[in-house]
């Protein structure tokens, strides 16, 4: 019997970083983002996302289960851009898309995905994805942490998007 794709990630709710400092890192990748959320079961959250890294798009679909705050199997698939368009009739109008800049920096071992908002102007938000739930993180002195929000509701892609602001 396959695993199950987990995704094991800690969130921190950081201050605005100096993107320009940020570009200028070794090694760092810019994607400008949109996903938007699917209607659907509830306990899944399913969305699509165009992924746009210099002059690559890439599209895909995720579903993901949550298991616990920190852990969830996740099920991801890349699509074409005529099937992205197909997914976008299901968006659940509730959501707005939510667009934003993921700066992927190395740390270590670890990756730091730094995604800014266009809505917020003194706030960013610092992802981890980890190997297990155990795995430490050296937070590097160029993200400014101003609390862990793994365990906080609103502060997931799927909540944000319906508080985004007109």
């Amino acid at each position: 019997m396959a695993e199950l794709p987990l995704e094991i990630e800690r969130k921190f709710l950081i201050r605005m970083p100096d993107t320009n400092a940020l570009e200028r890192m070794p090694d760092c990748r810019v994607k400008r983002i949109e996903q938007t959320y699917l209607t659907g079961p509830d306990g899944k959250t399913a969305r699509v996302r165009k992924s746009v890294e210099g002059d690559r798009c890439v599209y895909t679909k995720t579903e993901k289960t949550r298991i616990t705050d920190i852990k969830c199997i996740e099920i991801e698939n890349e699509i074409s851009a005529e099937e992205y368009e197909r997914e976008l009739s299901f968006a659940d109008p509730s959501r707005k898309t939510v667009k934003k800049t993921r700066y992927c920096i190395p740390c270590g071992a670890l990756t730091a995905e730094i995604d800014v908002y266009p809505f917020w102007l003194d706030r960013a938000i610092a992802e981890f994805e980890l190997e297990s739930e155990t795995t430490v993180i050296d937070i590097p002195d160029y993200i400014s942490v101003i609390r862990e929000v793994t365990n906080e509701y609103e502060y997931k892609n799927s909540q944000i998007a319906l508080r985004i602001p007109d």
